[in-house]
């Protein structure tokens, strides 16, 4: 069953490294974006029917593809690979911050590093959209880069804000402050005595 179950996780991986390596290789804009779009229907997995073996499948194809592909996607010269890429990175995002969503219910080690999973991912897709915005050869792509990273930046403070809930107060158990807190107790109290 161990075999079956590799097998089967492996194969939207597969999949997707080899449309990612296809695309790589052809010259043709057209052709490598649609690669590109196939890979991003690896990532959804079946939204119709997903069953945990299609998004662990989905998972898993993500984080072996992701970074590889914004890096394909920037060093591109094409406009429009170049503008795909900026959408690309708002829907990641707005995936990533779905599977966060779920995951700050669970409190276990297993949604520990799938929040540290999902922080890698959210960085990759910052990282590349910090390249699309510096883009000065093509301002329609730096334009879509500006507000894709407005959106994307919103969508990993959500999901900060939504884990950062999930942690316990700074208050050791004899009911202290932490030290920040000391200070802004201590700055208030000053302020009142004078």
């Amino acid at each position: 069953m161990a075999n079956d179950e590799r097998r089967t996780s492996s194969w939207a991986t597969d999949a997707a490294v080899d449309l990612l390596n296809s695309s790589k290789l052809t010259s043709n804009a057209s052709e490598k974006l649609e690669k590109l779009k196939q890979i991003e229907e690896l990532f959804r997995g079946n939204t119709f029917n997903k069953d945990d073996d299609q998004e662990s499948e989905a998972k898993d194809a993500m984080t072996v593809v992701l970074r590889p592909m914004f890096e394909s996607i920037v060093t591109e010269t094409d406009p429009r690979v170049r503008k795909f890429g900026c959408e690309l990175s708002e829907r990641v995002c707005v995936l990533l911050g779905e599977n966060m969503s779920t995951l700050s219910s669970a409190s276990s080690v297993s949604s520990s590093a799938a929040v540290e999973r999902n922080g890698g991912h959210f960085a990759s897709v910052l990282e590349s959209l910090f390249v699309l915005v510096s883009d000065g050869q093509f301002p329609a792509v730096q334009k879509r880069a500006t507000a894709a990273s407005a959106n994307a930046f919103r969508e990993v403070l959500v999901n900060a804000a939504i884990e950062g809930a999930n942690v316990d107060p700074m208050i050791d158990s004899e009911g202290s402050l932490d030290e920040g807190e000391e200070k802004t107790n201590t700055q208030t109290t000053k302020k009142k005595t004078k």
